[in-house]
């Protein structure tokens, strides 16, 4: 059932992929391989550097960390310096994220999101006037990422993307000083 299942994902995918390739083409048909419409969509992506932006690779100073937090705004009774310190969430989150972001990944939330704006005329070669739609999606592919972490530990998994599992790398979370 579930090969049955991924060949008609696959299928109905590569018909949509050639769907919105066709999009502004008065009717000119490219031949373009779906695998390349893909690709061109990822690197868009990619190279928007909006998952660097939304989440550093590293915070370099403790001045940096609390004003990406800032703790303050969600309560006043939040005192980040006495219980933040740059190691512990550099450690416990920005290392294990960007290993997992760094080995690839398909991208399909951001590729689909990019398509349909695209065949919402918009447009998504422009960076800094869609902005907020960058956000959105990688808001999605960080919460993904997030997400499969946290499964590999629930269902005590041994490989992520050819690679040993961020808990195996790096603890599970609750192991961690920050948690303490």
């Amino acid at each position: 059932m579930f090969k049955f299942n991924k060949f008609i994902g696959n299928a109905i995918c590569i018909r949509s992929c050639k769907k919105f390739s066709q999009v502004g083409q008065k009717k000119k048909l490219l031949n373009i391989p779906v695998t390349k419409i893909l690709e061109n969509y990822r690197n868009l992506f990619e190279k928007s550097e909006i998952l660097e932006e939304m989440l550093p690779r590293q915070f370099k100073s403790e001045q940096e960390l609390y004003e990406f937090f800032n703790l303050s705004r969600v309560s006043p009774m939040i005192k980040s310096k006495d219980q933040i310190t740059l190691a512990s969430i550099n450690k416990a989150v920005n290392e294990p994220m960007w290993d997992l972001i760094d080995r690839g990944g398909k991208r399909w939330r951001p590729i689909l999101g990019l398509m349909i704006a695209k065949y919402l005329n918009m447009n998504i070669h422009d960076y800094s006037k869609n902005k907020l739609l960058y956000s959105i999606l990688g808001s999605t592919e960080l919460l993904h990422n997030a997400t499969l972490m946290i499964d590999d530990v629930t269902d005590k998994s041994e490989f992520r993307r050819n690679k040993p599992c961020s808990y195996k790398i790096f603890g599970k979370l609750y192991n961690l000083s920050l948690f303490r």
